[in-house]
């Protein structure tokens, strides 16, 4: 009789979390490569002691990195009602496989950076329909962030994809959407996501999301890192 295989199923918190720890051990290789090269074959004991001196100069920028599940972070689905509202879609943050925690807020459509840092914000839609309502009809999928008081201007795009509908009335059109990038933001800033048409929007919890995770809680050090509030503006 043959075994029962056994299958792994990951949560988007965990994946960040893996993403988290990578990137780290991405950063400090990196960083030893760079002063290989810079010193070629020299004493290994000097490297050892510049390495030590340059990542603690490097981590000076930053506030203590908290661990993987102390790190804000969302993950939102869909809501049936989504399509129906063109200022921005509405999410489900709390059934199934949505969350919010560790100080990040979800509130009308947005989601709300609780401390100031560099963050990875993602989002995927699902587009459907039976041919579509005009020849090449194109529909955007957008994040934004809302302006900044003082700032004067209107909500920032931070990252965006447009899709083009091509069927005939009688063919069935499927599209899936992927967008995200790491930003600067201030505490308090509000992320939200938009579609140029929600009608087209095929309504499944597991392909329509939109997400956040802190990567570095960055300190506003002199010279070193430009301040969060002039990013993105």
């Amino acid at each position: 009789m043959k075994g029962t295989e056994k299958v792994a199923v990951y949560s988007p918190w965990s994946w960040s979390c893996g993403v988290c720890v990578v990137g780290a051990m991405l950063s400090a290789a990196l960083l030893l490569r760079g002063l290989v090269n810079r010193r070629g074959a020299g004493n290994a004991l000097t490297l050892v002691e510049e390495v030590e001196e340059a990542d603690s100069s490097f981590l000076k920028a930053f506030h203590p990195i908290p661990p993987c599940s102390a790190r804000p972070a969302a993950h939102l689905t869909v809501k049936n009602s989504s399509g129906s509202n063109l200022q921005h879609m509405e999410w489900e943050s709390k059934i199934g496989l949505a969350f919010t925690k560790n100080g990040l807020i979800y509130r009308n459509g947005t989601l709300v950076v609780p401390v100031a840092g560099q963050y990875y914000v993602y989002s995927q839609v699902y587009l459907g329909s039976r041919g579509c309502t005009q020849d090449n009809h194109l529909i955007s999928h957008v994040i934004k962030r809302t302006p900044r008081p003082g700032s004067g201007s209107g909500p920032v795009t931070l990252v965006s994809r447009t899709v083009r509908c091509q069927s005939a009335a009688t063919d069935i059109w499927l599209q899936t959407s992927h967008i995200g990038g790491m930003f600067m933001f201030d505490q308090g800033d509000q992320l939200f996501v938009q579609v140029s048409d929600p009608t087209y929007l095929s309504i499944d919890i597991n392909k329509i999301f939109f997400g956040i995770f802190l990567w570095e809680t960055l300190e506003k050090a002199d010279g070193l890192y430009p301040s969060p509030s002039h990013i993105g503006q």
